[in-house]
């Protein structure tokens, strides 16, 4: 069981994740459709729980409250929290290993994608980057230094979720870009391959090999359950999304109305 302290950080990073990306809540972002806002909400679900998974493992301890948490709190504390996530990627983002990391899926992406446009994808790289730092120092950096046991990340069931943390959080950036690009077919930048077909090969290649390790691996078991019925969740949600496109071509609030039915 997650402590009273513990509780009230999920959900403020819940609502932080958006202020990272946004700089308000999604809710508030009208220049994107709302099928890659279902997406992103599904991914987002996915990757908290995966989050609150490894909180229970490193046995997090937070400071005791010294006042009481609600909503406007909650909402105030949240931003001041991205603020702090962002600040801390714009720093790591100039450092020499960054720009060598961002250099490198700069190139290999053109080199897949003959016809792109290296400065807008050079955008897209850094952006992703520096989202991808801000969420690990939201989600990972206060985690580890509140907690009590975080050597067990370094175990096999640590190895898992970290894994699981990795794919879900790329997706998740990924999404957001989406979102902030304005656009509401599958990016050029995305592989043929969507989101939850990826989680969902990450979940079975996971379970079966659980399945070799018997019941002493229940924790892992568990993670590997979480993050599988994600992937195959999203990847209905996708394929949802693609057949309303299809059958309702150029027009929004039919594609919308079509993807309710669908996944009701």
């Amino acid at each position: 069981m997650l402590r009273k302290e513990s509780k009230i950080r999920v959900l403020e990073n819940f609502y932080a994740i958006d202020y990272v990306f946004f700089g308000k809540p999604l809710a508030k972002i009208d220049s994107c459709c709302p099928l890659v806002k279902e997406e992103y909400l599904s991914v987002k679900g996915a990757l908290m729980s995966v989050f609150i998974e490894m909180l229970k493992m490193v046995d997090h301890r937070p400071k005791p409250l010294k006042e009481f948490i609600d909503s406007n709190s909650l909402a105030s504390l949240s931003k001041r929290t991205a603020g702090i996530a962002r600040e801390a990627a714009g720093r790591i983002i100039s450092t020499p290993k960054s720009r060598k990391n961002i250099k490198e899926s700069v190139t290999e992406f053109v080199s897949e994608h003959k016809k792109a446009n290296i400065s807008k994808v050079i955008e897209q790289k850094i952006t992703e980057k520096a989202f991808a730092i801000a969420i690990d120092a939201l989600l990972i950096g206060r985690t580890l230094n509140e907690s009590k046991n975080y050597d067990a990340l370094n175990e096999w069931e640590g190895r898992i979720l970290e894994d699981s943390y990795k794919i879900l959080r790329d997706n998740l950036v990924e999404t957001a870009y989406q979102i902030l690009d304005g656009k509401t077919d599958v990016s050029e930048a995305q592989s043929k391959e969507g989101f939850g077909s990826k989680l969902k090969k990450a979940g079975t290649a996971v379970k079966k090999h659980l399945q070799k390790h018997g019941d002493k691996y229940a924790t892992g078991a568990a993670v590997a359950g979480t993050v599988g019925l994600a992937g195959y969740a999203i990847h209905s949600a996708s394929k949802a999304k693609q057949k309303c496109k299809e059958a309702h071509p150029g027009d929004p609030q039919a594609q919308w109305r079509c993807y309710q039915l669908a996944m009701n």
